[in-house]
């Protein structure tokens, strides 16, 4: 039996939490329990953990993915969920669509969870629409509330469906999908005590008001941009001078293309710079990452790109590509021994790149002829038009509507067009600006980039696979297209372009952009079930629970003091460690590629 519980953004723990716990992960029960919050992953975990029950959830202190104890299967997110750009779902509203969540389980656990033997608790009805006959609804539960029983009468509810064969049906028929009727919940509640009794579970209404300072430190922390002294400069003036130059179509030269690791490469999909070593025309191509840079090489090198070699040398990464000018990571970036192993944000300010290569003999770069390519924005805000921005690549670890949308990246193969756009530009900068790269696209804007590039790998003779994992078994693609959504997707109004200083050709030279009317889709297989089951991580564990100590309140049945209050007091070993916040790193944009506005150029 599988019961998705949400994790409440407020920080007062309802009533019986505890109890109901730890009746989900009793052995000697027929359920099992997955977790699914539209907040972030990292935020429900830190709830759960703050209000004192990481130790009968979790056994590790990973703070995004933690090693579950046995009973838990899953723990979902606002990045598991199927959100698309700007937090909204192809479906429309945002749903908690368990047929995502039955592929994934049923994939990786070898399970058969249905609507048969499943059911989704949420305070929201309208987050279980798409299996109304599967969610038992229960009470808003705020800070503000009042205590009620309906942790303690669920246990009653759940124990009376563990006996039917159908719980869609056994819901419908209860009047469950409202919650317990009001009527009953006195027998649902007798009928739980009744069952802790009988598995040794002491009931007990626990602390419902644990101490704040986890999360309130996690909310006051939580940011992309880290401390001042680690920020770089904003742009200087002389990158903003260099970068309004006009550009025009030039002779192809030798240009500098930089790329970012990890969310922009090595987790893609292995079209992975295929037209580095073969494309032509191509020029010189440095690295450089957030991450240390033995880890930086082992993924490099993992990847099999005949890049680099296996280890460092010299604490200094073997370049074995001739076009690979330098590979930089954390320990080019000039931090503090403290900042070096925490999580701070970093700026990759290009000029001290540039100084270096010129001071190598490696070649004379600037904004006019180098780019970079990189998922996260802020990191370029000191050279912010030398940046083509990529979609953050997450690929998750179960199949889910993400995992067979990631299968489907289309940016590298779009990246292949562009730096074919941008190789006769006599402004790198300028181009970039006024192509809007510099912003994170969204699958449809890129689309012709995407045919085009395809376009140019056969001309030239690179093979266009897909490899590594492919298509998840169980996992099948809706009818709505390339939306992957329960419905169709719903059509965005266009933003106009704002002006560029941008000075396109008097004559139109470029190349027109693809006659294509529908995305190239690769071949896809069915991956190593291996490849993709969650690796547990970590390997400290929660304190173990020591039942002989009492765990009810002064206010409980039978007015013991509660551990829970000390334990919920006590931080996460990893919490108060900076936390980056993914989901803020997408900006709104302000223009659309798809405005008739090119001057002349595609």
């Amino acid at each position: 039996m599988l019961h998705a519980s949400r994790a409440h953004r407020f920080l007062a723990q309802r009533p019986y939490l505890k109890t109901f716990i730890k009746y989900i992960m009793h052995p000697d029960t027929p359920y099992q329990l997955a977790i699914w919050t539209f907040s972030g992953r990292m935020y429900g975990i830190a709830h759960l953990r703050q209000v004192g029950m990481g130790k009968y959830l979790f056994d590790s202190n990973d703070l995004t993915n933690p090693k579950f104890k046995p009973g838990l299967v899953a723990c979902w997110g606002y990045e598991d969920s199927g959100f698309e750009t700007y937090g909204r779902m192809a479906s429309g509203k945002a749903v908690k669509d368990l047929e995502l969540m039955w592929d994934m389980l049923n994939v990786t656990t070898g399970s058969n969870w249905s609507a048969l033997n499943s059911l989704i608790q949420d305070d929201q009805v309208d987050n279980g629409r798409a299996q109304p006959d599967s969610i038992v609804n229960c009470p808003v539960f705020t800070a503000k509330c009042p205590d009620d029983d309906f942790l303690l009468a669920q246990i009653g509810v759940l124990d009376e469906l563990a006996h039917d064969s159908n719980f869609a049906a056994s819901i419908q028929k209860r009047g469950l999908e409202r919650g317990p009727p009001v009527y009953k919940l006195e027998a649902y509640v007798k009928h739980a005590r009744e069952v802790c009794s009988r598995l040794g579970i002491k009931v007990s209404r626990g602390a419902p008001y644990p101490d704040p300072e986890v999360i309130d430190h996690l909310h006051r922390n939580a940011s992309p941009v880290g401390p001042a002294h680690d920020a770089a400069e904003e742009p200087l003036a002389l990158y903003t001078q260099e970068a309004a130059v006009p550009s025009r179509l030039d002779k192809v030269r030798k240009p500098l293309v930089i790329f970012d690791l990890d969310g922009t490469l090595y987790t893609r999909p292995p079209q992975h710079l295929e037209h580095i070593p073969d494309g032509e025309p191509s020029g010189p191509m440095a690295i450089w990452t957030g991450s240390q840079k033995a880890t930086a090489v082992q993924c490099l090198y993992e990847l099999d790109l005949g890049l680099v070699g296996p280890q460092l040398v010299d604490g200094e990464a073997e370049l074995l590509h001739p076009k690979l000018l330098a590979l930089w990571a954390r320990e080019d970036l000039g931090l503090t021994k403290k900042d070096f192993v925490s999580y701070v944000s970093i700026v990759k300010d290009l000029d001290k790149m540039w100084s270096h290569l010129a001071k190598k003999k490696l070649g004379n770069f600037d904004p006019s002829n180098t780019v970079m390519v990189d998922d996260t924005p802020s990191k370029l805000r000191a050279q912010p038009s030398t940046l083509i921005a990529a979609p953050t690549y997450d690929y998750p670890l179960g199949p889910s509507i993400q995992t067979n949308r990631a299968q489907m990246d289309s940016f590298l193969l779009a990246l292949v067009d562009m730096l074919d756009l941008v190789a006769p530009q006599s402004n790198f900068a300028a181009f970039v600006a006024h192509k809007r790269w510099n912003v994170v696209p969204t699958r449809d804007e890129i689309a012709d980039e995407r045919n085009e590039g395809v376009r140019i790998l056969k001309r030239d003779g690179v093979p266009v696979e897909a490899e590594g994992r492919g298509v998840i078994p169980g996992a099948t693609r809706s009818k709505g297209g390339d939306t992957y959504g329960r419905t169709a997707g719903r059509t965005m109004p266009r933003i106009p372009v704002l002006n560029s200083i941008y000075t396109p050709p008097s004559d139109s030279s470029t190349r027109p952009s693809s006659s294509a009317t529908a995305g190239v889709t690769v071949p896809l297989t069915h991956a190593n079930l291996a490849s993709i089951r969650a690796v547990p991580v970590g390997t400290q564990t929660d304190e173990e629970d020591d039942d002989n100590r009492t765990d009810t309140t002064a206010s409980s049945v039978n007015g013991d003091n509660d551990d829970a209050v000390q334990e919920a007091q006590q931080a996460a070993a990893n919490g108060t460690a900076r936390i980056p916040v993914r989901g803020s790193r997408r900006m709104r944009r302000t223009a659309s590629w798809a405005s008739d506005d090119h001057s002349g150029y595609e």
